[in-house]
Protein backbone atom coordinates (compact mmCIF):
# COMPACT_ATOMS: atom_id res chain seq x y z
CA UNK A 1 0.00 0.00 0.00
CA UNK A 2 1.85 3.59 0.17
CA UNK A 3 5.24 6.09 0.02
CA UNK A 4 3.13 8.82 0.11
CA UNK A 5 -0.37 9.38 0.20
CA UNK A 6 -1.69 9.28 -2.91
CA UNK A 7 -4.71 10.94 -1.97
CA UNK A 8 -2.43 14.10 -0.22
CA UNK A 9 -0.09 14.61 -3.32
CA UNK A 10 -3.44 14.77 -5.50
CA UNK A 11 -4.65 17.19 -3.15
CA UNK A 12 -1.90 19.40 -3.23
CA UNK A 13 -1.22 19.25 -6.70
CA UNK A 14 -5.05 20.39 -7.46
CA UNK A 15 -4.98 23.12 -5.02
CA UNK A 16 -7.10 21.36 -2.20
CA UNK A 17 -6.61 21.53 1.50
CA UNK A 18 -5.49 18.48 2.92
CA UNK A 19 -7.32 16.20 5.10
CA UNK A 20 -4.16 15.15 7.24
CA UNK A 21 -3.82 16.86 10.37
CA UNK A 22 -6.09 18.80 12.95
CA UNK A 23 -5.40 21.75 15.58
CA UNK A 24 -4.47 18.86 17.92
CA UNK A 25 -2.38 16.78 15.95
CA UNK A 26 -1.50 19.53 13.00
CA UNK A 27 2.30 18.04 13.15
CA UNK A 28 1.94 14.75 12.51
CA UNK A 29 1.41 15.53 8.64
CA UNK A 30 5.23 16.38 8.96
CA UNK A 31 5.47 12.47 9.08
CA UNK A 32 2.69 11.46 6.54
CA UNK A 33 5.43 10.13 4.17
CA UNK A 34 7.40 8.42 6.43
CA UNK A 35 4.22 6.93 8.40
CA UNK A 36 2.97 6.10 5.70
CA UNK A 37 5.94 4.06 4.52
CA UNK A 38 5.78 2.24 7.49
CA UNK A 39 2.14 1.10 7.85
CA UNK A 40 2.22 0.19 3.80
CA UNK A 41 5.09 -2.41 4.51
CA UNK A 42 3.08 -3.83 7.90
CA UNK A 43 -0.58 -3.76 6.79
CA UNK A 44 -1.79 -7.10 5.36
CA UNK A 45 -4.27 -7.65 2.26
CA UNK A 46 -7.41 -7.71 4.80
CA UNK A 47 -10.04 -5.57 6.21
CA UNK A 48 -10.73 -5.03 9.67
CA UNK A 49 -8.85 -3.68 13.24
CA UNK A 50 -4.72 -4.24 12.77
CA UNK A 51 -1.99 -3.38 14.52
CA UNK A 52 2.07 -3.62 15.20
CA UNK A 53 4.68 -2.15 16.24
CA UNK A 54 7.67 -0.49 15.15
CA UNK A 55 10.82 -1.39 17.39
CA UNK A 56 13.19 1.73 18.19
CA UNK A 57 16.00 -0.84 17.87
CA UNK A 58 15.22 -1.99 14.32
CA UNK A 59 14.03 1.44 12.77
CA UNK A 60 16.16 3.96 14.85
CA UNK A 61 18.86 1.68 13.97
CA UNK A 62 21.53 3.90 11.36
CA UNK A 63 23.41 1.53 10.02
CA UNK A 64 19.81 -0.50 9.27
CA UNK A 65 18.28 2.25 8.09
CA UNK A 66 20.75 5.00 7.12
CA UNK A 67 18.60 8.64 7.57
CA UNK A 68 14.96 6.68 7.43
CA UNK A 69 16.47 6.01 10.93
CA UNK A 70 16.65 9.94 12.20
CA UNK A 71 12.91 9.98 10.69
CA UNK A 72 11.88 7.39 13.34
CA UNK A 73 13.98 8.79 16.12
CA UNK A 74 12.43 12.64 15.10
CA UNK A 75 8.66 10.93 15.14
CA UNK A 76 9.38 8.86 18.66
CA UNK A 77 10.43 12.79 19.87
CA UNK A 78 7.52 14.19 18.32
CA UNK A 79 4.93 11.54 20.07
CA UNK A 80 6.82 12.51 23.07
CA UNK A 81 6.00 16.11 23.24
CA UNK A 82 2.05 15.34 22.24
CA UNK A 83 1.47 13.06 25.40
CA UNK A 84 2.70 9.90 23.58
CA UNK A 85 -0.39 9.73 21.06
CA UNK A 86 -1.52 10.67 17.88
CA UNK A 87 -3.34 10.36 14.69
CA UNK A 88 -2.67 10.33 11.19
CA UNK A 89 -6.15 10.92 9.45
CA UNK A 90 -6.72 9.78 6.08
CA UNK A 91 -7.99 6.20 4.69
CA UNK A 92 -7.63 4.64 6.99
CA UNK A 93 -6.88 6.89 10.33
CA UNK A 94 -2.98 6.04 11.75
CA UNK A 95 -3.39 5.50 15.38
CA UNK A 96 0.34 5.83 16.72
CA UNK A 97 1.01 5.29 20.44
CA UNK A 98 4.20 5.81 22.04
CA UNK A 99 5.21 2.76 24.10
CA UNK A 100 8.45 2.50 27.25
CA UNK A 101 11.78 2.28 25.28
CA UNK A 102 11.07 4.20 22.44
CA UNK A 103 8.88 1.77 20.56
CA UNK A 104 5.69 2.72 18.42
CA UNK A 105 2.87 1.09 18.16
CA UNK A 106 0.19 1.39 15.08
CA UNK A 107 -3.22 1.07 14.59
CA UNK A 108 -5.90 1.07 12.31
CA UNK A 109 -9.68 -0.37 11.25
CA UNK A 110 -8.56 -1.56 7.62
CA UNK A 111 -10.89 -0.87 4.13
CA UNK A 112 -10.00 -2.99 1.51
CA UNK A 113 -9.98 -0.75 -1.93
CA UNK A 114 -9.69 -3.94 -3.93
CA UNK A 115 -12.10 -4.45 -6.35
CA UNK A 116 -13.32 -0.67 -5.97
CA UNK A 117 -10.17 0.61 -8.42
CA UNK A 118 -11.93 -0.19 -11.63
CA UNK A 119 -14.67 2.15 -10.46
CA UNK A 120 -12.65 5.22 -9.94
CA UNK A 121 -10.87 4.63 -13.24
CA UNK A 122 -13.99 4.24 -15.30
CA UNK A 123 -15.49 7.01 -13.97
CA UNK A 124 -12.39 9.07 -14.70
CA UNK A 125 -11.68 7.92 -17.87
CA UNK A 126 -15.18 8.01 -19.06
CA UNK A 127 -15.21 11.86 -17.75
CA UNK A 128 -12.11 12.33 -20.12
CA UNK A 129 -13.78 10.79 -23.03
CA UNK A 130 -17.02 12.51 -22.56
CA UNK A 131 -14.66 16.04 -22.88
CA UNK A 132 -13.94 18.14 -25.95
CA UNK A 133 -10.54 18.02 -27.94
CA UNK A 134 -10.06 20.96 -26.48
CA UNK A 135 -11.22 20.21 -23.38
CA UNK A 136 -8.85 17.46 -23.12
CA UNK A 137 -5.95 19.75 -24.29
CA UNK A 138 -6.55 21.86 -20.87
CA UNK A 139 -5.78 18.67 -18.57
CA UNK A 140 -2.13 19.82 -17.33
CA UNK A 141 -1.19 17.60 -14.24
CA UNK A 142 -2.65 19.58 -11.58
CA UNK A 143 -5.78 19.35 -13.36
CA UNK A 144 -5.56 15.63 -14.06
CA UNK A 145 -4.58 15.17 -10.12
CA UNK A 146 -8.17 17.42 -9.15
CA UNK A 147 -10.13 14.94 -11.60
CA UNK A 148 -8.81 11.98 -9.81
CA UNK A 149 -9.18 13.28 -6.39
CA UNK A 150 -12.86 14.42 -6.71
CA UNK A 151 -13.52 11.04 -8.38
CA UNK A 152 -12.02 9.85 -5.49
CA UNK A 153 -13.91 11.94 -3.49
CA UNK A 154 -17.65 11.11 -5.39
CA UNK A 155 -17.06 7.48 -4.99
CA UNK A 156 -15.50 7.35 -1.79
CA UNK A 157 -12.79 5.42 -2.47
CA UNK A 158 -9.21 6.76 -2.03
CA UNK A 159 -6.82 4.52 -4.04
CA UNK A 160 -3.14 3.93 -2.30
CA UNK A 161 0.54 3.19 -3.18
CA UNK A 162 0.78 0.59 -6.54
CA UNK A 163 -2.99 1.77 -7.44
CA UNK A 164 -3.01 4.88 -7.57
CA UNK A 165 0.12 5.59 -9.52
CA UNK A 166 -1.13 3.06 -12.13
CA UNK A 167 -4.31 5.04 -12.13
CA UNK A 168 -2.66 8.29 -12.67
CA UNK A 169 -0.25 6.66 -15.19
CA UNK A 170 -2.70 5.20 -16.96
CA UNK A 171 -5.01 8.66 -17.27
CA UNK A 172 -1.74 10.14 -18.83
CA UNK A 173 -0.90 7.15 -21.16
CA UNK A 174 -4.99 7.66 -22.32
CA UNK A 175 -4.40 11.29 -22.73
CA UNK A 176 -1.38 10.85 -24.62
CA UNK A 177 -3.60 8.45 -27.03
CA UNK A 178 -6.43 11.06 -27.55
CA UNK A 179 -3.19 13.61 -29.22
CA UNK A 180 -2.78 10.84 -31.83
CA UNK A 181 -4.99 10.78 -35.38
CA UNK A 182 -7.56 7.32 -35.09
CA UNK A 183 -5.41 4.39 -35.49
CA UNK A 184 -2.21 6.17 -35.04
CA UNK A 185 0.04 4.26 -32.74
CA UNK A 186 2.46 5.83 -30.50
CA UNK A 187 6.04 4.86 -30.28
CA UNK A 188 8.52 5.26 -27.07
CA UNK A 189 11.72 7.52 -28.80
CA UNK A 190 13.58 7.65 -25.27
CA UNK A 191 13.40 7.50 -21.66
CA UNK A 192 14.59 8.24 -18.43
CA UNK A 193 15.53 6.14 -15.77
CA UNK A 194 14.63 7.79 -12.50
CA UNK A 195 15.06 4.66 -10.16
CA UNK A 196 15.49 1.27 -9.94
CA UNK A 197 12.25 0.53 -10.79
CA UNK A 198 10.83 3.69 -12.12
CA UNK A 199 11.47 5.51 -15.83
CA UNK A 200 10.08 8.00 -17.82
CA UNK A 201 8.61 7.55 -21.35
CA UNK A 202 8.78 10.33 -24.16
CA UNK A 203 6.44 9.53 -26.74
CA UNK A 204 6.06 10.31 -30.32
CA UNK A 205 3.38 12.95 -29.52
CA UNK A 206 6.01 14.95 -28.11
CA UNK A 207 4.40 14.22 -24.18
CA UNK A 208 5.79 11.83 -21.79
CA UNK A 209 4.81 9.45 -18.62
CA UNK A 210 6.13 7.96 -15.53
CA UNK A 211 5.46 4.15 -15.77
CA UNK A 212 6.49 1.72 -12.79
CA UNK A 213 8.61 -0.96 -15.32
CA UNK A 214 8.10 -4.14 -12.97
CA UNK A 215 4.43 -3.30 -12.71
CA UNK A 216 4.50 -2.74 -17.23
CA UNK A 217 6.22 -5.94 -17.58
CA UNK A 218 3.47 -8.20 -15.17
CA UNK A 219 1.17 -6.79 -17.39
CA UNK A 220 2.28 -7.36 -20.29
CA UNK A 221 3.11 -11.01 -19.41
CA UNK A 222 -0.18 -11.66 -17.77
CA UNK A 223 -1.50 -10.27 -21.30
CA UNK A 224 0.57 -12.81 -23.56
Amino acid sequence: MKKQSITERFQQLAGIKPIYGNKLNENISMFTDYVSSLYDADVEEKEGFQSGIWEKEEYGDPKAYGESAGKFISLVKYLNSVGGKATLEGNPDINLELLPGGDIQWSANVALTEGKYDDVKTNVLDAINNMSPDEKQTLNPQAISKLIYNTMEETGVYLFGDQADELEAEVKLTLSGKSQGAGEELEVIGTDNRDSRHTVLSLSNGSSVEVDVIELYQNLKSNQ
